[in-house]
């Protein structure tokens, strides 16, 4: 529910159904219209329900919380990303109520991960497998990849969780849809990774995270209209000089 975003017509031909959501698959929005149409499931209506949602997410039984923070973790970054601006307040609230342990559960990294990945998460291929084609879960949009690796990015735990930040880095930085703020973000987690790797594992993926951060440095990955003069592309070199 908090991933949806109303389907965007624009561009897209005649009698097409439109794309799935950032972040879902069509199931997975369907499920959430329910009886709706697409076109329905917006404004106001949209926003109530994802507060609806956040409402119960903070439930309490008397002083023990309903879920545990670590659980919860990736609902609040997805809704601290949202268009409605309510929606946006009440997930920088509770983020802000997190304590940096709560990102080092496993659990919560490959939660994390699979909003950068989506069905292409280390541990979801199987799961993705016996989908149907064309019903594979794709990565969440833009604003929620970002809070997630930078977030990735202040876990030691998520250092040695391989391959899941590796490919959530390197998606980041040479995915096809990267933007100057996502590739930031994934020299900073590659960054991470070089430094609170433990050494049996950067043995291993020591050689990738080595070639990936020298096309950084030799500007091979740069999407359109970034320039290496530019504030992101410097900050993209300095985190690579810094692994």
């Amino acid at each position: 529910m908090l991933l949806y975003l109303p389907p965007c017509t624009r561009g897209q031909a005649e009698g097409a159904p439109p794309a799935a959501p950032p972040g879902l698959s069509h199931a997975a929005a369907k499920r959430v219209c329910g009886k709706l149409g697409p076109e329905e499931v917006r404004g106001e209506l949209l926003a109530a329900k994802k507060l609806s949602v956040l409402r119960l997410l903070g439930c309490a039984v008397g002083t023990s919380p309903l879920f545990a923070p670590a659980e919860v973790l990736p609902h609040w970054i997805v809704a601290s990303c949202d268009a409605d601006g309510k929606v946006a307040l009440h997930g920088d609230i509770e983020l802000k109520r997190l304590q940096k342990e709560e990102v080092e559960r496993g659990e919560t990294l490959d939660a994390l991960t699979s909003l950068v990945l989506g069905a292409a998460a280390a541990g979801d291929e199987r799961i993705a497998a016996a989908r149907p084609t064309g019903d594979e879960r794709s990565a969440a949009n833009t604003g929620v990849r970002v809070k997630a690796a930078q977030t990735l990015g202040r876990s030691v735990a998520a250092a040695a969780r391989f391959p899941g930040t590796l490919q959530a880095a390197f998606h980041c930085l040479f995915g096809a849809d990267a933007t100057p703020r996502l590739m930031q973000a994934g020299a900073e987690l590659a960054r991470h990774l070089a430094v609170h790797c433990p050494a049996a594992q950067l043995a291993t993926i020591g050689p990738p995270l080595l070639s990936g951060l020298v096309k950084v440095l030799r500007h091979e990955s740069l999407p359109n209209g970034l320039r290496p003069e530019q504030p992101e592309a410097v900050s993209m070199r300095a985190y690579s000089y810094g692994s």
